[in-house]
C-alpha cells in the first residue's frame, strides 16, 4: 500500500495494488478508481498510473525523490503529483504532496 498527501488544499491518496485507489480532499472530494499498473515514464524516475472512470479521470505521478512535507515536518521517499478532472469538467486540477509505501 502506498499513502500520500498533500497541503493548500489537504489531499489524501492511497493506493491499495491488491484493490483500489482513493483520492479524497478536505472538501469532500472522493474518488475510487481501479487498481492500474504503473508505467515508467522513460529516462525519469517517475512512475505514472491512469486510470479513467465514468466520474472522473485521476493521473498519479510517483517520482522517487527525497519530498519535504514542510507542514508536517516529515520527510518522505517520493514526490506525489496527481491531476483530476471530472468528466463535466475541461481542465484537469493539480495536486502535489508526499508519499511513502506503508510498512507491513
Amino acid at each position: 500500500i502506498f499513502q500520500a498527501s498533500g497541503n493548500e488544499p489537504f489531499w489524501s491518496l492511497k493506493m491499495d495494488f491488491n484493490g483500489n485507489y482513493h483520492f479524497n480532499t478536505l472538501d469532500g472530494e472522493e474518488i475510487f478508481v481501479p487498481n492500474v499498473e504503473g508505467v515508467k515514464l522513460a529516462e525519469s524516475e517517475i512512475t505514472q498510473f491512469y486510470a479513467e472512470v465514468e466520474k472522473a479521470t485521476l493521473i498519479i505521478e510517483i517520482k522517487s525523490e527525497l519530498c519535504q512535507d514542510t507542514m508536517a515536518d516529515k520527510a518522505s521517499n517520493f514526490s506525489v503529483y496527481v491531476q483530476l478532472k471530472y468528466s463535466n469538467e475541461e481542465q484537469f486540477r493539480r495536486f502535489i504532496g508526499c508519499g511513502d509505501f506503508l510498512e507491513n
